[in-house]
């Protein structure tokens, strides 16, 4: 209640009494922490009694406080939240051994131009400080097959570079964590305008293959995956597979997805975008997304 009335006098007195109380939780699952998005006072008081344990714990809706602090378009509190090191991709509670994109992409669409930019720039900023850590500890040998020596943003070796700085018993900083084996362009529901700030950033490739065998082109097009009911999210996929092409994704390039995967190992990114236009068709909606992949 104190957060919420943003009393600083009254979080003072109630933490200090009571420490414990930091870890309480309303009935959606949020911590004090996520309540004081949008005050940045009472965020850093929180952080300054000890918040930093919290800091990436979702609520019952799968965010955590970043998300909000983006939502409620308050640029200070992000930035409270980056400085303190609140992880973009947090792991899964129900797999703890993955990590999940859905918090940066929901972060960043329902954000202003302002957050979006910030998010992406913190992004890029936590790939560079993930380079210099493996130049520090990697054998030069080994960050030279990681492509560690140029100046392009890592993203296809990230996780790669991450497994060898483990073997070495390197400790990363849990703001620097990366999602599993892929491209910033194979994260789910990424919209056309986070995927151009991305690329205006310096994510250049979208060719990159994730641990499924599939190019950013054939992710989410696979037959398993069903037609959104929102027509919208439909026409915002599509979108994104057009703009992928406009940037030199290959429509001829084969899948190199494991044997037993179920993928067609002679499939191209071109049946995978045909499959799910036929898709489209035979449930009468072709007509109202098909003119949306022209850009």
């Amino acid at each position: 209640m104190a957060v919420l009335q943003r009393s600083d006098t009254d979080v003072n007195r109630i933490l200090t009494k009571f420490p414990s109380s930091l870890n309480e939780q309303n009935i959606f699952g949020q911590t004090p922490l996520h309540l004081s998005c949008g005050w940045p006072l009472g965020m850093e008081l929180l952080l300054d009694y000890g918040a930093y344990s919290i800091i990436d714990h979702m609520d019952d809706f799968g965010f955590t406080a970043f998300v909000y602090a983006s939502y409620h378009g308050c640029l200070e509190s992000l930035e409270i939240l980056l400085e303190a090191g609140s992880c973009l991709f947090p792991l899964n509670s129900s797999e703890p051994y993955r990590r999940i994109t859905f918090c940066f992409i929901e972060a960043f669409s329902g954000s202003s131009e302002a957050i979006g930019g910030r998010l992406v720039e913190a992004l890029v900023a936590r790939r560079v400080c993930l380079r210099e850590l493996a130049l520090s500890n990697l054998p030069p040998d080994e960050a030279r097959d990681f492509g560690l020596f140029s100046d392009t943003i890592l993203d296809e070796k990230s996780h790669d570079v991450c497994l060898a700085l483990k073997a070495r018993k390197t400790s990363i900083p849990e703001a620097l964590a990366v999602p599993i084996r892929s491209s910033v362009y194979h994260f789910k529901s990424l919209s056309l305008g986070c995927a151009q700030r991305l690329y205006d950033m310096g994510f250049k490739d979208v060719e990159i293959f994730d641990e499924d065998g599939l190019t950013p082109l054939m992710s989410n097009l696979r037959p398993e995956y069903s037609i959104p009911t929102d027509y919208n999210k439909a026409i915002n996929s599509l979108k994104l597979k057009a703009w992928l092409i406009s940037k030199g994704a290959n429509l001829y390039v084969t899948a190199k997805s494991p044997q037993g995967s179920g993928v067609n190992p002679n499939a191209t990114a071109a049946h995978f975008l045909g499959s799910k236009i036929g898709e489209f068709d035979a449930k009468g909606v072709s007509g109202k997304v098909i003119p949306h992949m022209i850009l």
